[in-house]
């Protein structure tokens, strides 16, 4: 019978937003990032987060023809492999899932707010030890995921059968985070999900 593990399981758990008054938000807010907020207490959408789903790709082009090397003077060869290439830009879906936190209204007329239609975005995904588990200094990090996204679809989804009153945005990836120069930032740090 196998004993037990000599490392502790790893494995990264979501995070709630139960800590610390400065850890406590899953939207945490950003030094100079847009007035145009969006959480349960959010300037343009409010949702109470209980769902998330980050869908990213990037398009593929079939360049074979554009390389000299797969071209052969046999006519029943002439190409000899298939050649992809990336294109190199990260294209993002984004669905936040969860329900309506207060009596105020959710910000569906803000998908048409030509002023704050850009939303910088950054949710604690989890948190969880560090990547070295025998480090010497292994303590506990958050994971944090920033991007910045254009709404497209909100729903609310009523019944009288259900607790809550459902809230669900849609929207997609565009630009970069707080003009960072990546599309998509991937913070691991124990203050990853602090304010400021």
């Amino acid at each position: 019978m196998p004993g037990q593990s000599r490392h502790p399981h790893i494995s990264l758990k979501p995070f709630l937003g139960i800590a610390n008054k400065a850890n406590a938000k899953l939207f945490p807010s950003e030094t100079g990032g847009t007035t145009a907020v969006i959480r349960h207490d959010g300037t343009v959408f409010k949702i109470k987060l209980m769902q998330a789903r980050f869908g990213f790709s990037t398009d593929l082009m079939d360049v074979t023809g554009e390389f000299s090397g797969n071209l052969q003077s046999d006519a029943a060869n002439i190409i000899r492999d298939t050649k992809i290439a990336s294109m190199a830009q990260i294209k993002g879906q984004v669905t936040l899932a969860g329900h309506l936190p207060f009596a105020d209204p959710v910000g569906i007329a803000n998908l048409e707010n030509a002023t704050a239609h850009a939303l910088d975005v950054k949710i604690v995904l989890g948190e969880g030890i560090a990547s070295d588990p025998e480090a010497a200094d292994v303590g506990i990090e958050k994971l944090a995921l920033a991007f910045r996204m254009v709404a497209e679809s909100v729903t609310i989804d009523w019944s009288v059968e259900q607790a809550f009153i459902g809230v669900t945005i849609t929207g997609q990836t565009t630009d970069q985070f707080q003009a960072s120069g990546d599309p998509i930032q991937e913070v691991g740090s124990a203050a990853a999900g602090n304010d400021g």
